[in-house]
């Protein structure tokens, strides 16, 4: 027989069967009843945030980049999958002009797939606003936040000696963000350790 208990952790609360007798094997999947929240951000953020971290798991990293991959999507859109429907009418810095009628109707194409909230900055997509116009990958790739976290993971491992870095900073050099120093990054960055403290306590489960 199993009961459930709430566990806590940092900022982090949970439910997860454990067998009476405290084994902590219970009968069926912990990954069909883990329910992890962090308290304060909805479910919908916890449930990228478990994403994110649980690709950095799949790949054999370390929780230092699952941090710096958190703090980045909790700095560019809060931990929020965000289509993008074209109609940004900002500059793009790097070609000094709007984007151009292909490079919206490229953008929108992130509307036909499975997304949180619908934005417009530039043709920026997914959790990390990663852009198809700076080489990040195509928008049926960008707004999977599994596939996403793969290519901020990409990227990131290329970086030499990232681990030792200043994770910010090398948050930065992933990005290439207009903050130049990472600082947007750093501010999160807090926040991120504890979150992700408190995921890779849960069953590793396959990311959704």
């Amino acid at each position: 027989m199993t009961v459930a208990l709430v566990l806590t952790v940092g900022t982090l609360v949970w439910l997860a069967l454990a067998d009476e007798d405290g084994s902590g094997d219970p009968a069926g999947s912990d990954c069909a009843t883990a329910a992890a929240t962090v308290a304060d951000l909805s479910p919908v953020q916890t449930r990228n945030a478990r994403t994110i971290t649980t690709v950095a798991r799949e790949r054999g990293l370390d929780r230092s980049a699952a941090e710096i991959a958190v703090a980045t999507s909790l700095a560019e859109t809060g931990l929020i999958n965000f289509a993008n429907d074209g109609t940004s009418d900002l500059s793009a810095a790097e070609i000094g002009r709007p984007l151009s009628p292909l490079e919206r109707e490229v953008a929108r194409r992130s509307l036909a797939y499975p997304h949180d909230e619908v934005g417009n900055n530039l043709d920026s997509i997914g959790l990390f606003q990663q852009r198809p116009t700076t080489g990040w990958g195509a928008p049926d790739k960008l707004i999977v936040p599994q596939a996403a976290s793969g290519l901020f993971y990409d990227h990131l491992e290329r970086i030499p000696g990232w681990s030792a870095g200043v994770p910010w900073q090398v948050a930065q050099q992933v990005q290439s963000s207009p903050s130049r120093d990472g600082g947007i990054y750093e501010q999160s960055y807090a926040r991120a350790v504890v979150v992700v403290g408190a995921l890779w306590a849960e069953p590793l489960c396959p990311a959704a």
